[in-house]
């Protein structure tokens, strides 16, 4: 580019050279501003499309890239070509002052087939013939605008007068075709310019297509089951090993494409290939303790909020087209104009079916192919702030990698920060397991509109709220989510009195809702009654019945594992008892006193006392293991376990359970056989029935011994039905309570009988009476009143 012009004084003699150099620094100088100031490629229009063995070409605006001006008013159709060769130039006599134009600084490659598109009214040229356009001609063709520049020489010898009238240049426009390789020739030429990939070429291009947005699975506890810290973790662990691999390819490859933006912030010489060396040790999910297993699964929240940056990082630097100080030798006389495809528009037809009607119309994926759109200066359309914003926002991705920290997380204060719940990650507030000081590299990038508008203090989060006035005391409240962190590690009641403190403070609305979940999964039934003990102490019990219905589920169906298990263990022993005199030596071997077979089902009399205490001084401590955990009582549990989950299923109907519970090596006794003719009677009460099957010479005590433990049969069934539900919401509290009294007011009466019969097993009726104790201090209890209550109240 001329660094200087002419300046002329008075009488001074005037050349060629002096002319030309003063045209030479306007000219330049002029096209300059055109393509350094505004930018370059098409502007407005220069469509191409075919139609049958025609070629459109709408009118449109370009600028070269060494600022040419082409420039076609109205719409044009061509029907014909012809070959074409680029044009030379004739030679000047004195060319010192000024370098002549020759044909290869037209287009980078001179050995490149040409064809001049003609419209159907066009003349034959110096005799090169003209032919028709067709389809498969045009197949491999790309349409291109080429400034034809052709100096003139102007030296016309007359008859009046020989003097040297000089040359001129003449600029033709005109609409060529070139094969779709020597375009792709063209196009890698004009962006090989650096080592790195440059914006717009083919590979750079090809390279963007595969920059799709992010996504990672939810984390969806109800769809596997899960119930407990435990299992949660387990799929946190699948979603971060499947999650991470992906988003490790999109950021590698983000950082490919876009390295021209980002190598200043990240140097070759501290990062050789990308930035995201090593990050991985970062998401690592090795578990030494139950801390680990609390505070780990905050890499699923980690995950979610680097997702979450690269798609908004992804969505700017899509919309960031500008080129700074581009080479002047992109394009300064040619402008491509892409391939002529078919031309597309809405018809009208009442034949097509809905999924007929589709055009290939609208939008599309990626940038248009050899097509040289228009790239602005960065300065407009905001491109500068723009791809400031793009590199910012990676940064704040590799940030948040960086400056994740659990550790310590259990010894935070409880603090509420106004966040936001959908839409972008700028827009939320920067989470507690993020390192964070006011001001610094994450705290200016995490929104980097608002640091550049001088809001940075409107960027809130746990580290960097403002503790007076608070956020959430100012107006106006432009936030949908309040992001409540720090309860990790604090005991439900300290918590809950401190959400409500800063409620009442801030002026806050949102309700306290506590939701139980274990560490562990539970293993078996025996397992739930463990839990038991935990959540009657301190009152967490209570405060959990203030928990929504559906979180009250775990809770009740604790409850009900234990009470089915007492059922169980009752009706086993029923089954084993001797009724009458006749039939008390008939217990097919098991004499009075054997516990051997009977222990697995009951509980052991010598905890019922320290339960019932424990009971009435509202909490159950460590005597309330059952012992159903070791030696017999597993298999115990078991067994009780399929049983309610088969009569759930409509499997197994408490008829059978007798069935169930009858072993060859530990029978049903004769109780469970006379329970059975019992029951295949079709009509009476079960009075009538129970005497018609013990026979009319029965004594009376025999008779109403029958009578009441076959009663106890009839309600535990009754009760065992009540407790086959699914949910909370399905329990028939009254119908539960009246089958309790039935089945109290039996045992009662069996027992005044047993009284006064001195050959009733003792030890039996002993083990249903530990075993009543129990069922009847667990239905009446205040957990069982206080699910009542949480259930009436929703």
């Amino acid at each position: 580019m001329q660094t200087f012009y002419p300046v002329f004084e008075s009488g001074q003699v005037l050349t060629n050279g002096h002319l030309n150099q003063m045209f030479q620094w306007l000219n330049e100088q002029q096209m300059a501003s055109r393509s350094k100031l505004f930018g370059m490629g098409i502007v407005c229009g220069f469509e191409v499309a075919r139609e049958s063995n025609q070629v459109l070409v709408s009118g449109g605006v370009a600028l070269s890239s060494i600022g040419h001006l082409m420039t076609q008013d109205s719409d044009r159709t061509y029907t014909q070509y012809r070959n074409y060769e680029l044009p030379v130039s004739q030679a000047l006599e004195d060319e010192s002052d000024i370098d002549a134009l020759t044909a290869n600084e037209l287009l980078p490659f001179s050995d490149v087939a040409l064809w001049e598109l003609l419209g159907s009214d066009a003349e034959a040229v110096n005799g090169k013939p003209m032919t028709n356009l067709s389809a498969g001609f045009l197949q491999d063709k790309v349409v291109m605008l080429l400034l034809e520049a052709k100096q003139e020489s102007l030296k016309n010898c007359d008859v009046n007068s020989c003097a040297d009238k000089g040359a001129r240049m003449q600029f033709t426009l005109r609409t060529v075709l070139i094969s779709e390789a020597d375009a792709i020739r063209f196009w890698q030429a004009e962006t090989a310019q650096k080592p790195e990939m440059f914006p717009r070429d083919l590979n750079w291009q090809n390279l963007e297509k595969l920059l799709a947005p992010a996504g990672i699975r939810k984390l969806v506890c109800s769809a596997t089951g899960a119930d407990s810290l435990e299992q949660i973790f387990t799929q946190v662990q699948s979603i971060i090993n499947d999650g991470w691999l992906a988003l490790r390819n999109q950021l590698q490859g983000s950082f490919d494409v876009y390295a021209y933006l980002l190598r200043d912030y990240f140097p070759v010489e501290e990062f050789p290939t990308d930035p995201w060396t090593g990050i991985e040790s970062t998401l690592s999910t090795a578990i030494q303790s139950v801390e680990d297993l609390i505070l780990k699964v905050h890499h699923y929240d980690l995950l979610v909020d680097a997702v979450a940056s690269y798609n908004e990082f992804i969505d700017s630097a899509k919309e960031y087209e500008a080129l700074c100080c581009p080479s002047e030798k992109r394009f300064p006389f040619h402008v491509l104009l892409g391939k002529a495809e078919p031309l597309k528009h809405v018809t009208q037809s009442n034949q097509q079916t809905p999924s007929a009607v589709n055009f290939g119309l609208g939008a599309q994926a990626g940038y248009p192919y050899l097509r040289h759109c228009f790239y602005p200066n960065p300065q407009f359309e905001a491109q500068h702030h723009c791809g400031q914003k793009v590199a910012n926002l990676y940064y704040r991705t590799w940030l948040i990698f960086k400056r994740y920290q659990v550790d310590g997380l259990l010894q935070k204060n409880i603090e509420i920060s106004p966040s936001q719940r959908y839409g972008a990650l700028s827009a939320k507030a920067l989470p507690y397991y993020l390192t964070v000081n006011k001001g610094d590299d994450l705290h200016r990038n995490w929104n980097p509109d608002a640091t550049l508008k001088g809001a940075l203090s409107k960027v809130n989060g746990y580290h960097v709220n403002s503790a007076n006035p608070h956020p959430l005391a100012m107006m106006p409240d432009n936030h949908d989510f309040y992001r409540i962190e720090g309860l990790t590690g604090k005991p439900l009641g300290q918590a809950i009195a401190d959400l409500r403190l800063q409620k009442s403070q801030l002026g806050l609305s949102f309700a306290i809702e506590p939701v139980f979940l274990p560490v562990k999964s539970f293993a078996d039934d025996f397992a739930k009654a463990e839990m038991l003990q935990v959540l009657l102490q301190d009152n967490t019990l209570q405060r959990l019945f203030k928990c929504k219905i559906s979180d009250l589920d775990m809770i009740f169906m604790i409850l009900i594992a234990v009470l089915f298990q007492l059922m169980i263990s009752i009706l086993y022993l029923l089954a084993r008892l001797s009724p009458t005199t006749q039939t008390t030596a008939s217990n097919d071997g098991m004499g009075p006193g054997d516990y051997t077979a009977m222990s697995r089902y009951m509980v052991a009399p010598s905890d019922t006392d320290a339960l019932m205490a424990e009971m009435d001084a509202g909490a159950i401590n460590g005597s309330f293991k059952l012992k159903m955990t070791q030696g017999t009582y597993s298999q115990s549990s078991e067994d009780s376990s399929f049983i309610l989950k088969q009569i759930k299923k409509g499997t197994l109907i408490t008829d059978d359970v007798l069935d169930v519970l009858n072993e060859e090596a530990d029978p049903n006794g004769q109780a469970a056989l006379l329970y059975k003719r019992t029951k295949q009677l079709d009509s009476g009460d079960l009075y009538e029935k129970v005497k018609e099957v013990v026979g009319g010479n029965a004594a009376a005590d025999d008779l109403e011994h029958s009578y009441q433990s076959m009663r106890m049969m009839q309600e535990s069934e009754k009760l065992m039905d009540k407790l086959a539900v699914e949910s909370l919401a399905q329990f028939d509290f009254d119908g539960f309570e009246n089958s309790m009294t039935e089945l109290n007011d039996a045992h009662q009466k069996l027992k005044q009988v047993q009284e006064k019969k001195k050959e009733t097993d003792q030890a039996v009726a002993q083990g249903i009476d530990s075993q009543m104790s129990m069922l009847s201090t667990l239905g009446q209890s205040s957990m069982m009143a206080n699910l009542k209550q949480g259930l009436a109240n929703g």
